[in-house]
Formats: C-alpha cells, sequence, structure tokens
C-alpha cells in the first residue's frame, strides 16, 4: 500500500513529517472491532467478487475520495505504532483514525468488500490508477456480510416445489431465523433451502448466488428485474403494493473468498458488507 496525505473533514490537514498511512478502528458493541489499513491501493490488484449494475456505465469518477474502499486480505495486519493523534467520530458505531506512518506491508492483491462501483467507474475513467483503500485482515474479522434483498413488481403465484431445493410454508420471520431465502408475495411466505449436491459447498455459505440460479428463474425474474433494497421492511412494503419479495440471508465471508478464488462472480448486490468507513472522516483528491 502507498502512503499519501489527506485531510481531514474539518478542512485541517495533517502536518507529517513522511506521508503516513491510517489504521481505522470501527467499535461497536460487545467489546468487537474491526481494525483497518487506510492507504492508496492499485485499481488493477482490487479484486471483484461481485458483477456491477447497469449504473456503473454512467457513474462518474469522482475528483474527491470522501470514503476508502473496503477490501479483505488473508494475511494479518502489521503491528501499526502511532504517528499523530487520532480523530474520533461517535455515531452507530465509533470510529478512530489514527496516522502509523509508513510500514513494510504489501499485499499483492485484496478482494472488494465494499466499493465494486467506485473501483469499476475509476477504471473505466483512467486518471489515478490507484484508490484510497481500507485493508482489512480476515484473521479475526468482524466484518458482517449482509445482504441486498431483491424486489420486483410483479406478483408471482408461491411455488410449491424448487427443483434442487427444499420449499416450506412459513412466516418470513422463521425464514429469516432459520438462515433460508423467503420468497414473499401478498398470498404468504415460503422459505426455501438449496440442497443440490451438485454444487460446490462453499456456495451454501452465497445466498444470492443460489437465489439467481435456482430460484429466480421459477419464478419468471432475473436479476435485470431487481431493484436493491437494504432494509427487509423496504421489500415488504414492495409486497404490499402489490409486488415480490426475495429476502436473502447473510454470506459466509469465508465462502466469498473460496468462490472468488475458484473464478466464480457472484450477481451484482449480493453482499452488503457492514460496518464500513463513514463518509468524510478522511478525505483524498485524486490529483495530488
Amino acid at each position: 500500500m502507498d502512503p499519501a496525505r489527506y485531510q481531514s473533514v474539518e478542512g485541517v490537514e495533517y502536518d507529517l513529517t513522511e506521508p503516513s498511512l491510517f489504521r481505522w478502528e470501527i467499535r461497536f458493541e460487545g467489546g468487537r472491532y474491526v481494525e483497518g489499513l487506510v492507504g492508496i491501493f492499485p485499481l488493477d490488484q482490487l479484486i471483484p467478487h461481485e458483477g456491477t449494475t447497469s449504473a456503473v456505465q454512467t457513474r462518474p469518477r469522482h475528483s474527491v475520495q470522501i470514503r476508502p474502499v473496503t477490501a479483505l486480505v488473508e494475511e494479518p495486519l502489521p503491528s501499526l505504532e502511532p504517528a499523530g493523534g487520532s480523530i474520533h467520530f461517535h455515531g452507530t458505531h465509533h470510529h478512530i483514525v489514527t496516522p502509523v506512518g509508513s510500514v513494510d506491508f504489501a499485499p499483492q492483491r485484496a478482494l472488494i468488500a465494499d466499493g465494486h462501483h467506485r473501483v469499476a467507474a475509476a477504471m473505466r475513467d483512467g486518471g489515478d490508477p490507484r484508490i484510497m483503500t481500507m485493508v482489512v485482515s480476515t484473521d479475526g474479522i468482524e466484518l458482517d456480510a449482509g445482504a441486498f434483498h431483491r424486489v420486483f413488481s410483479a406478483e408471482v403465484t408461491l411455488p410449491s416445489s424448487i427443483a434442487g431445493c427444499e420449499v416450506v410454508r412459513e412466516s418470513t420471520l422463521d425464514s429469516i431465523h432459520a438462515g433460508r431465502i423467503a420468497i414473499v408475495t401478498r398470498q404468504g411466505s415460503i422459505g426455501v433451502t438449496v440442497v443440490d449436491e451438485s454444487i460446490p459447498e462453499f456456495l451454501g455459505g452465497l445466498p444470492a448466488g443460489l437465489t439467481s440460479r435456482f430460484v429466480l428463474p421459477v419464478l419468471g425474474f432475473s436479476e435485470e428485474d431487481a431493484s436493491y433494497v437494504d432494509e427487509i421492511r423496504h421489500a415488504l412494503t414492495a409486497v404490499d403494493e402489490g409486488g415480490t419479495a426475495v429476502i436473502l440471508p447473510h454470506s459466509e465471508i469465508r465462502a466469498i473468498m473460496q468462490a472468488t478464488a475458484a473464478g466464480v462472480t457472484l450477481p451484482p448486490k449480493s453482499t452488503r458488507f457492514r460496518p464500513k468507513p463513514i463518509r468524510g472522516l478522511l478525505m483524498r483528491p485524486f490529483a495530488i
């Protein structure tokens, strides 16, 4: 990772004797925390695990980065010694950002967790071949790979069976608690578990990929028909309006890493990683 000079959201530039990396710690309930190292990472070494929507074709590369891309590496982060005072931000989570100076840490590749569209837009538009990135180690990771739920404007008849799957008639809440894919219409809700023995074991931890392959074709939908929402209550609002919602359980981070290593690319909006760096706490222009 390349060090760089940043400016804080208050407009106070760090007066560092040399370019610096930053330790970004996110603390949340139960004493748990996520630790990342923020610096400048080569775009061509950031590996996507999911596709992008058509919106990336018109999304511009912004002249100022206000939130780091989040990326995962399997190697542990180096020991990080403070090189200056910390910025603190208290919101939903407690964010602590501390300059740590230059360290000998140069992973050859990192898996994009959050920021696929920003990376794709930056690579398309050219210019600076690097992007501000928070690198997080999967060793002791506390990130959560949540889901974007699929919403469709048309209402379907709930299927009683789906090839390669077990289907049960149950409440949406029961499906969610059991970790099943839930299909919801005004008729009710069914829970779906993929049991096809022909798929690699790791794919069982990737509900968006399984939904795209097994569930949507039976419903008569494709990913191109979907709208994506991050809250279950918003998905259920679409049901009230006569649509169909597909509620997805969380993904397994290890399964995401294995799928990428196997050359499997998940559909767009397969994961929703949380927590992530907040906007504006560190800002970096593309041209410095």
